[in-house]
């Protein structure tokens, strides 16, 4: 009787040894398939967004990860198909002004940021946004207001000191640049922006050296900025350093090759290190590439004619 009753038992822990182990592996495959599905969020945050079409927020997120990848036409669709379902949405507004922003489209950004400070006076990064339209509109002033107004609300805003020390730099006030891009810094001693302003603040007032510090502490933090490496070469060059202006340059063009205005200086610099082939071939490029727009384009033709000349 005991025999049977452990036989039955027995049997009893096997099936559901069994079932478990079922129930594990097909945990397991939902796991395996949600995680494939985390390691391609557009394709998560659409199928979210198709199980949940009354909700904002997927199409937001799915907004977000095309402007990741540079989609900006993708990217306004979503925010605006998240703002049909939610008009007031504080986030799905300032996103898509800020997106709106970037491609210089400064009134249709204002009619979403409006909104952002009507439904949330106290949101920062609306603030911010209002600050860089006037700023893109070359209101400074107003931009400084409105960076102003928002360093009271949020006194640790970086970025906002980064911005108002370089509408300083602009208006050649020195002391209120310095200051605000040294606030910026004593906070966040990694900040590129506050480096890279900065050092552009000092190059135009010829502290030479104080403007290479800060540029190669920008490059450091982050080297794939092509703007870094080409004031870096500026620096280097207006100190007569061409060597490491011609490296600075050619840093600058391996990551934008069509940057017309690096073409230029790294022809100026090789022509500096007597260098002509090199400088020839760099002054036709950045004409190629500059077009009508390049910045003393026909002192760089005359240069350009005068070394092919002396060539032949």
């Amino acid at each position: 009787m005991t025999n049977n009753f452990n036989n039955s038992l027995q049997s009893i822990k096997k099936k559901e040894l069994f079932f478990f182990l079922i129930i594990l592996i097909l945990l397991s495959y939902g796991t395996f398939l949600r995680n494939q599905d985390y390691t391609n969020p557009i394709e998560f945050f659409t199928k979210t967004s198709l199980r949940a079409p009354k909700k904002a927020r997927p199409l937001i997120n799915l907004a977000i990860e095309w402007e990741r990848k540079g989609d900006f036409k993708k990217a306004e669709k979503y925010y605006k198909k998240a703002l049909k379902i939610e008009p007031l949405n504080v986030y799905a507004n300032n996103n898509l002004g800020a997106l709106l922003l970037k491609e210089k489209r400064v009134k249709e950004a204002l009619n979403y940021l409006g909104k952002v400070i009507m439904v949330n006076p106290h949101y920062c990064d609306g603030w911010y946004n209002l600050a860089v339209a006037a700023e893109i509109e070359k209101e400074y002033e107003r931009a400084l207001n409105f960076y102003k107004k928002l360093l009271k609300l949020c006194p640790d805003h970086i970025h906002s000191m980064v911005r108002i020390g370089a509408i300083y730099a602009k208006m050649g006030k020195e002391k209120e640049a310095i200051l605000y891009f040294n606030k910026s810094l004593s906070i966040d001693p990694g900040l590129f922006e506050a480096h890279l302003e900065l050092g552009k603040f000092l190059g135009k007032n010829k502290r030479w050296q104080d403007a290479i510090y800060h540029f190669e502490e920008a490059a450091k933090i982050n080297p794939h900025r092509p703007e870094v490496w080409y004031n870096l070469g500026l620096a280097f060059a207006y100190k007569g350093e061409f060597k490491k202006a011609i490296n600075s340059f050619k840093m600058a063009l391996k990551i934008k090759n069509d940057y017309p205005e690096a073409h230029a200086n790294l022809a100026i610099a090789y022509l500096r290190a007597n260098n002509k082939k090199k400088a020839i071939y760099h002054l036709k490029r950045s004409l190629e590439l500059g077009g009508e727009n390049l910045a003393h384009k026909h002192e760089l033709e005359i240069l350009l004619n005068r070394l092919s000349d002396k060539k032949n």
